[in-house]
C-alpha cells in the first residue's frame, strides 16, 4: 500500500535513463546506421543517403503523461517524430512529442540538428523525405538555405 506500481517505476526508470543518456543512444542509432551503409557499400561511407522523416501515433490505453487524444487519428496517442535513412530503414533519431501537436510542431529543431550531424559523421545528406504536413516556411526556407533538395 502507498508503493509504486510496475508500470508507474518503468516510466520513471524509463524517463530518467533517456535524460541521462539521450545523447548517447542518439550517437549509438547513427553509429550503427552508418556501420549497416558501409557494410553494404563494401566497406565505402555513401555520399548521399535519403533521410525520411515521419510522424506517427503511438495509441496508448490509459492516460499517460504526454499523451493526448488527436482527433486525427481517433485515438489517445503520442505523436512522435521518427528518422531513418530510407536505404537500409536505420532509424538514427527519435523525439517524443504530445499526442494532439501538429505534425510539423518541432520539426525544425529536430531536423535541422539532425541533418548536421549526419553531415559531420556519416555523409552528405542527398534528400529530405517527409510527409505533406512537414512543409512549413520556416522549414523549407532553412533547407533552400542549406541547399537540400526536397523531393
Amino acid at each position: 500500500d502507498g508503493l509504486a506500481s510496475q508500470p508507474t517505476l518503468s516510466r520513471l526508470i524509463g524517463t530518467l535513463a533517456m535524460d541521462e543518456n539521450r545523447e548517447a543512444v542518439r550517437d549509438m542509432l547513427l553509429t550503427s546506421a552508418g556501420r549497416n551503409l558501409r557494410a553494404a557499400n563494401r566497406g565505402h561511407r555513401l555520399r548521399h543517403v535519403d533521410l525520411d522523416v515521419d510522424s506517427i501515433p503511438l495509441p496508448v490505453h490509459g492516460h499517460q503523461g504526454g499523451s493526448a487524444y488527436n482527433g486525427h487519428y481517433r485515438c489517445r496517442c503520442y505523436h512522435p517524430l521518427v528518422a531513418s535513412i530510407a536505404q537500409t530503414g536505420d532509424i538514427v533519431d527519435t523525439k517524443l512529442r504530445e499526442g494532439n501537436v501538429h505534425t510539423a510542431d518541432g520539426s525544425l529543431e529536430f531536423i535541422l540538428p539532425l541533418i548536421d550531424r549526419l553531415e559531420n559523421d556519416l555523409c552528405q545528406v542527398a534528400h529530405l523525405r517527409c510527409d505533406a504536413g512537414f512543409p512549413e516556411p520556416e522549414l523549407l526556407d532553412a533547407l533552400e538555405e542549406r541547399e537540400l533538395p526536397v523531393p
